[in-house]
């Protein structure tokens, strides 16, 4: 294994994966439950087309587990009464079938799918996988072997903004790019670490006519950033986003200058600032193009929108607002205490219900759709009123329905995922149509999931549960036994 940045090449799947040395514990029973996710494109691994037809492919992951779906579409005509496990309406089609399983030798902390140049043959998308040491992992199917192996492992643990670092507390977290250009590992002491993808051939032979080494390598050098380098008054980050359509990979970085809590709100509030911050990965410069500052104390996350809206959503405990890269700010409330605790959001509506975000888990169904799943599984839509990419207004539906606690939301094309570390993961599938003169909004429950629509003013969405992961959930307790 190669040292900080670098990257170990030649290394079997069983080095990283199935470690056979046991010498703290002997693991019985597998981590339950799905807490990372990531819809990718693995290939066509079908042996059988008659009832099925391959749709995508979909990795979960669970502390040392890593899990691999395929994701298949059945047939209209299909007979599911061979089947009593899989619990699916007639009408839904996407069905979860494993492919393979894994014990990684080490804690997940984050699945994305990248591509790299390879996928320019093959159309195959790639797997990066995130530890908690602070090592990635970029991982390929490979047909020969019908599993998955790696390609090449990077290392940060020994970095100098990791020595003194408490994981326990912090974790390292994975961001990509959307265009493939690099990705991301945050470190928790204000430090991220960059891994460029090659875009072009022509990137490549250059780089391989310098280092004859990289020949068979699909990136460039990582390196490590402190966010003070990009901007001296970026510290306390809480969420780092890629946001789309950008001629060059541009982050969006939330953070706080100064802490507080909530008994300290009349001395300091509002005191979270979002710079989007450019950057060149040849010259290794950054420059800052937009700022907002004086935001609400309390963000959670970032969800970035579409290029064709532009900005990003921010979600707080007690509201959702979008910003722009005009740093405009258009703000929606949840409940009474968001004009309690910020003055800089100007909410001309009365909240919709007594909702709080901690928790949540949002995704975008469409350019202007916004998916929430709170922390007790109900679902709320968030609408985004827009004129070109001018948001003028955000408006939230009722409580349409009610699925498992969410600990991940996927959204790719038609197809949604609920990830639930407590009950099972529920695979769903979303539908448009014209809208019913005589239709209203629905919440009907299937088998503990969702099945909800709502009508607007030019078509009407509807979700129906289609699959599921039955995982036990968390354990409770446990007694020994005497054998009879």
């Amino acid at each position: 294994m190669a040292s900080q940045g670098g990257a170990a090449q030649g290394l079997s799947l069983a080095q990283l994966l199935e470690p056979t040395m046991l010498g703290i514990y002997n693991e019985i029973l597998p981590p339950s439950g799905v807490e990372f996710a990531v819809f990718l494109n693995l290939g066509d691994l079908s042996f059988s087309h008659q009832l099925s037809v391959q749709f995508k492919h979909l990795a979960v992951g669970r502390s040392n587990v890593l899990r691999i779906y395929e994701v298949r579409q059945h047939l209209a005509d299909t007979d599911s009464e061979d089947k009593p496990e899989i619990r699916s309406p007639e009408h839904t089609g996407y069905r979860l079938h494993l492919l393979r399983q894994h014990l990684l030798h080490g804690i997940i902390t984050g699945l994305a799918a990248v591509q790299t140049l390879a996928s320019d043959a093959d159309g195959r998308d790639r797997l990066l996988v995130s530890f908690e040491d602070a090592k990635l992992a970029l991982l390929e199917w490979s047909d020969a072997l019908y599993d998955i192996t790696t390609v090449s492992i990077h290392t940060y643990e020994r970095s100098v903004y990791l020595l003194n670092a408490e994981f326990a507390s912090s974790r390292v977290q994975l961001r990509t790019d959307p265009s493939n250009r690099c990705a991301a590992l945050i470190f928790p002491r204000d430090a991220i670490a960059l891994l460029p993808w090659y875009q072009t051939q022509a990137e490549f032979d250059l780089q391989d006519s310098v280092q004859t080494h990289t020949r068979d390598l699909p990136y460039s050098p990582s390196f490590i950033v402190k966010y003070s380098s990009m901007d001296e008054r970026i510290r306390n980050v809480v969420d780092v986003a890629f946001l789309p359509g950008f001629n060059t990979p541009t982050i969006a970085v939330l953070f706080q200058p100064q802490q507080t809590w909530s008994g300290r709100l009349k001395e300091c509030k509002d005191n979270t600032s979002l710079f989007l911050i450019s950057l060149d990965l040849v010259a290794k410069s950054y420059q800052v193009i937009t700022e907002i500052e004086n935001l609400p104390y309390d963000p959670l996350y970032l969800i970035p929108c579409s290029s064709n809206i532009g900005g990003v959503m921010i979600l707080t405990t007690n509201a959702i607002l979008h910003v722009d890269q005009a740093s405009k700010i258009t703000s929606l409330a949840t409940n009474g205490w968001a004009r309690r605790v910020t003055d800089t959001l100007i909410i001309s509506e009365e909240p919709p219900s007594d909702v709080h975000l901690e928790g949540s888990r949002a995704a975008f169904l469409s350019d202007n759709d916004l998916l929430v799943v709170l922390v007790n599984g109900i679902v709320m839509h968030v609408h985004l009123d827009h004129e070109g990419r001018l948001v003028r207004k955000l408006t939230v539906e009722q409580q349409m329905g009610r699925c498992s606690p969410p600990s991940v939301l996927l959204v790719q094309n038609s197809v949604v995922f609920v990830g639930s570390l407590i009950s099972r993961s529920v695979l769903l599938h979303s539908q448009t149509s014209e809208p019913d003169k005589n239709a209203s909004l629905l919440a009907d429950g299937y088998d503990n999931e969702i099945d909800i629509a709502w009508n607007s003013t030019k078509t009407r969405l509807t979700i129906s549960p289609c699959d599921a992961i039955e995982d036990p959930g968390a354990f409770i307790k446990a007694t020994f036994c005497l054998r009879p």
